[in-house]
């Protein structure tokens, strides 16, 4: 998908605050059994992977179009080479009727709303009769999709993030129950809504990105003076992100957003939910 996956290195874990509860309700809603065949679609450098893995031992698959990610992956020695994939969610390279169950966390937004629901077609295909397909996604509405899809086109620019900035679109929770079921999922439901709180300051280190990579390039390690200089310009680009989402707040999207700030810090809140979806018998 081009530029921006391959110099992304933050730990989207601890990024996007997920709680163990949160997880919890993840795995309660997969429930992986150790005879399962799993896909992790976009599963990047294993996240998922790894918290099924402390649940049971099943077969799990990692596919991602990012080299980069997957080599993270490989360095934990968590999940065989064999079964870890270059490949893209659009078009997977599976037999029909191969997975137990697929998921995908936060990744269907990763593509052009156009090829969204060729991820749902994809899925589908591959998964067996009564398999079932979690994930777990923005969930957005008509009031806050395209104020958060414009202040997060902005910050992957800022971070160098090219191709993202392009490409991906967010969807809204309505877009997202429809691709299910235009896919042909029965049973489709959201099982839990999560409330993320976006904070400018939290994307300290990935604000940098094009220009820490850089440095590491060229120099192989960051030192101190090159430290201190990204991190002069990652609170410039702070300021300059939280100006830019002050900027085209209306009081609508305050609203619907929870809008509020002080003198540290602005605060909305943007809501994800857990979907899952089965394939017929």
């Amino acid at each position: 998908m081009g530029e921006g996956y391959n110099i992304r290195f933050e730990d989207y874990n601890k990024l996007h605050s997920n709680s163990e509860k949160d997880w919890s309700v993840f795995m309660k809603a997969l429930n992986p059994k150790k005879e399962d065949i799993i896909l992790d679609a976009a599963g990047g450098y294993g996240d998922v992977s790894q918290h099924i893995l402390e649940i049971c031992k099943p077969k799990i698959y990692v596919i991602d179009n990012s080299k980069e990610q997957l080599d993270r992956l490989r360095e934990k020695k968590v999940i065989g080479d064999e079964f870890i994939k270059l490949g893209d969610i659009r078009k997977i390279n599976f037999p029909d009727n191969f997975f137990d169950s697929v998921i995908l966390k936060m990744g269907i937004h990763e593509v052009p709303k156009k090829d969204q629901i060729k991820i749902f077609k994809e899925i589908f295909r591959i998964l067996k009769p009564k398999g079932k397909f979690v994930t777990w996604e923005l969930a957005l509405n008509k009031d806050n999709q395209e104020f958060f899809q414009k202040i997060i086109r902005r910050k992957d620019k800022l971070s160098g993030f090219i191709s993202m900035s392009k490409n991906r679109y967010f969807p809204t929770h309505l877009e997202t129950i429809h691709n299910f079921k235009l896919s042909g999922f029965e049973k489709v439901r959201d099982v839990y809504t999560k409330y993320y709180y976006p904070d400018p300051k939290l994307r300290f280190q990935e604000l940098v990105s094009k220009e820490r990579a850089k440095i590491i390039k060229d120099k192989g390690n960051i030192s101190k003076g090159d430290q201190e200089k990204l991190d002069k310009l990652s609170t410039k680009r702070i300021q300059e992100w939280s100006h830019y989402i002050k900027s085209i707040l209306t009081e609508k999207i305050k609203k619907s957003v929870k809008f509020r700030e002080d003198k540290e810090k602005i605060y909305f809140v943007i809501e994800k939910k857990i979907y899952v979806g089965y394939k017929p018998k």
